[in-house]
Protein backbone atom coordinates (compact mmCIF):
# COMPACT_ATOMS: atom_id res chain seq x y z
CA UNK A 1 0.00 0.00 0.00
CA UNK A 2 2.83 2.26 0.78
CA UNK A 3 4.39 2.05 -2.38
CA UNK A 4 1.81 2.33 -4.40
CA UNK A 5 0.46 6.00 -2.79
CA UNK A 6 4.39 6.78 -3.41
CA UNK A 7 3.93 5.71 -6.98
CA UNK A 8 0.98 7.52 -7.14
CA UNK A 9 1.99 10.64 -5.71
CA UNK A 10 5.06 10.76 -8.23
CA UNK A 11 3.17 10.02 -10.66
CA UNK A 12 0.74 13.08 -10.06
CA UNK A 13 3.94 14.93 -9.69
CA UNK A 14 5.87 14.03 -12.89
CA UNK A 15 2.55 14.54 -14.70
CA UNK A 16 1.82 18.17 -13.45
CA UNK A 17 5.58 19.07 -13.92
CA UNK A 18 5.36 17.49 -17.85
CA UNK A 19 1.90 18.75 -18.54
CA UNK A 20 1.50 22.55 -17.36
CA UNK A 21 4.17 24.02 -19.99
CA UNK A 22 2.14 22.21 -22.55
CA UNK A 23 -1.07 23.73 -21.59
CA UNK A 24 -0.19 26.91 -21.22
CA UNK A 25 -0.08 28.02 -24.41
CA UNK A 26 -3.87 26.98 -24.77
CA UNK A 27 -5.20 29.34 -22.54
CA UNK A 28 -6.09 33.12 -22.30
CA UNK A 29 -3.83 34.17 -19.64
CA UNK A 30 -5.20 37.86 -19.33
CA UNK A 31 -8.57 36.39 -18.27
CA UNK A 32 -7.45 36.28 -14.81
CA UNK A 33 -6.43 39.53 -14.63
CA UNK A 34 -9.47 41.00 -15.64
CA UNK A 35 -11.33 39.24 -13.67
CA UNK A 36 -11.63 41.44 -10.71
CA UNK A 37 -12.33 39.89 -6.82
CA UNK A 38 -12.80 35.95 -6.39
CA UNK A 39 -14.92 35.23 -3.53
CA UNK A 40 -13.29 31.82 -2.60
CA UNK A 41 -11.82 28.65 -3.62
CA UNK A 42 -12.43 24.76 -2.63
CA UNK A 43 -9.03 22.87 -2.83
CA UNK A 44 -7.82 19.33 -2.40
CA UNK A 45 -4.44 18.09 -2.20
CA UNK A 46 -2.25 14.63 -2.34
CA UNK A 47 1.16 14.58 -0.65
CA UNK A 48 3.50 13.26 1.94
CA UNK A 49 3.47 13.54 5.61
CA UNK A 50 6.70 13.89 7.28
CA UNK A 51 7.95 10.85 9.10
CA UNK A 52 6.97 7.55 8.89
CA UNK A 53 3.29 8.79 7.89
CA UNK A 54 3.72 8.50 3.70
CA UNK A 55 0.50 9.79 2.17
CA UNK A 56 -2.41 12.34 2.95
CA UNK A 57 -4.99 13.66 1.30
CA UNK A 58 -5.86 17.65 2.10
CA UNK A 59 -8.96 19.75 1.64
CA UNK A 60 -9.14 23.58 2.18
CA UNK A 61 -11.15 26.05 1.22
CA UNK A 62 -10.81 30.12 1.10
CA UNK A 63 -12.59 33.36 1.27
CA UNK A 64 -10.86 36.30 -0.10
CA UNK A 65 -10.50 39.60 1.34
CA UNK A 66 -8.56 41.14 -1.24
CA UNK A 67 -6.98 39.89 -4.14
CA UNK A 68 -3.89 39.21 -2.59
CA UNK A 69 -5.48 38.41 1.56
CA UNK A 70 -7.79 35.09 2.18
CA UNK A 71 -8.71 33.61 5.48
CA UNK A 72 -9.89 29.81 5.45
CA UNK A 73 -9.63 26.25 6.67
CA UNK A 74 -7.77 23.45 6.04
CA UNK A 75 -7.94 19.67 7.03
CA UNK A 76 -5.25 16.92 6.65
CA UNK A 77 -6.29 13.32 6.78
CA UNK A 78 -3.79 10.11 6.58
CA UNK A 79 -5.04 6.86 7.60
CA UNK A 80 -1.40 4.93 6.28
CA UNK A 81 0.60 3.83 9.09
CA UNK A 82 -2.17 4.98 11.64
CA UNK A 83 -4.93 7.59 11.40
CA UNK A 84 -3.86 11.39 11.86
CA UNK A 85 -6.21 14.49 11.49
CA UNK A 86 -5.61 18.10 11.01
CA UNK A 87 -8.02 21.05 11.15
CA UNK A 88 -6.53 24.46 11.22
CA UNK A 89 -7.79 27.97 10.27
CA UNK A 90 -5.39 30.12 8.03
CA UNK A 91 -4.11 33.13 6.99
CA UNK A 92 -2.59 32.79 3.32
CA UNK A 93 -1.39 36.22 1.17
CA UNK A 94 -0.98 35.99 -2.77
CA UNK A 95 1.96 37.36 -4.62
CA UNK A 96 1.51 38.49 -8.05
CA UNK A 97 4.53 38.06 -10.66
CA UNK A 98 5.19 40.87 -13.05
CA UNK A 99 6.37 38.79 -15.51
CA UNK A 100 7.03 39.46 -19.64
CA UNK A 101 6.32 35.25 -19.84
CA UNK A 102 2.75 34.10 -19.93
CA UNK A 103 3.45 30.97 -18.28
CA UNK A 104 5.64 32.94 -15.12
CA UNK A 105 2.78 35.40 -15.42
CA UNK A 106 0.00 32.54 -13.93
CA UNK A 107 1.90 31.35 -11.73
CA UNK A 108 0.65 32.98 -7.79
CA UNK A 109 3.10 32.44 -4.71
CA UNK A 110 1.55 32.66 -1.41
CA UNK A 111 3.05 32.06 1.98
CA UNK A 112 0.19 31.29 5.07
CA UNK A 113 0.46 30.71 9.13
CA UNK A 114 -2.07 28.06 10.28
CA UNK A 115 -3.71 27.52 13.53
CA UNK A 116 -5.57 24.87 14.86
CA UNK A 117 -5.79 20.91 16.40
CA UNK A 118 -4.51 17.24 15.32
CA UNK A 119 -5.96 14.25 16.74
CA UNK A 120 -3.54 10.90 16.66
CA UNK A 121 -4.21 7.26 16.45
CA UNK A 122 -1.70 4.83 17.07
CA UNK A 123 -2.68 2.79 19.89
CA UNK A 124 -3.71 6.28 21.84
CA UNK A 125 -5.48 8.48 21.11
CA UNK A 126 -4.35 11.82 20.98
CA UNK A 127 -5.39 15.29 20.35
CA UNK A 128 -3.12 18.56 20.09
CA UNK A 129 -2.68 21.75 19.40
CA UNK A 130 -1.00 22.93 15.89
CA UNK A 131 0.33 25.90 15.08
CA UNK A 132 2.83 26.95 11.58
CA UNK A 133 3.46 28.32 8.46
CA UNK A 134 3.52 27.15 4.76
CA UNK A 135 4.63 28.46 1.45
CA UNK A 136 3.44 27.10 -2.01
CA UNK A 137 2.45 28.63 -5.25
CA UNK A 138 -0.88 28.00 -7.77
CA UNK A 139 -0.74 27.67 -11.72
CA UNK A 140 -3.74 29.35 -13.05
CA UNK A 141 -5.15 28.10 -16.46
CA UNK A 142 -8.30 30.41 -16.01
CA UNK A 143 -9.55 32.32 -13.47
CA UNK A 144 -11.29 29.41 -12.07
CA UNK A 145 -8.82 25.91 -11.93
CA UNK A 146 -5.64 26.12 -10.40
CA UNK A 147 -3.16 23.33 -10.06
CA UNK A 148 0.05 23.99 -7.33
CA UNK A 149 1.85 22.14 -4.43
CA UNK A 150 2.51 23.94 -0.88
CA UNK A 151 4.87 22.79 1.65
CA UNK A 152 3.45 22.95 5.28
CA UNK A 153 5.61 23.36 8.59
CA UNK A 154 3.56 22.27 11.78
CA UNK A 155 4.40 22.48 15.68
CA UNK A 156 2.48 20.78 18.46
CA UNK A 157 2.95 18.32 21.21
CA UNK A 158 3.43 15.02 20.53
CA UNK A 159 3.54 14.82 16.67
CA UNK A 160 6.43 14.12 14.75
CA UNK A 161 9.76 14.36 15.90
CA UNK A 162 10.93 17.00 17.77
CA UNK A 163 7.24 17.81 18.33
CA UNK A 164 7.38 18.58 14.12
CA UNK A 165 5.91 17.16 11.47
CA UNK A 166 6.70 18.11 7.81
CA UNK A 167 3.81 17.83 4.95
CA UNK A 168 4.05 18.25 1.39
CA UNK A 169 0.83 18.76 -0.85
CA UNK A 170 2.72 17.61 -3.40
CA UNK A 171 -0.59 18.33 -5.80
CA UNK A 172 -3.26 20.62 -5.26
CA UNK A 173 -6.32 21.36 -7.27
CA UNK A 174 -8.35 24.42 -6.57
CA UNK A 175 -11.78 25.71 -7.95
CA UNK A 176 -12.10 29.73 -7.37
CA UNK A 177 -15.68 31.13 -7.14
Amino acid sequence: MKRAARTLVLSMFLWAAAALPAAAQFFDYTEIERSGHTLGSFGLGFGILGGDVPFLFAFEADYFIDQHFSIGGLTNFNVESFFMWTLQGVGKYTWDIDANSDFFRQVKPYGQAQMGFAVLDNGDTDTTFLAGFGLGADYFFNSRVALGTNFLFNFGNNIGTENFIFDWQVVTIKYLF
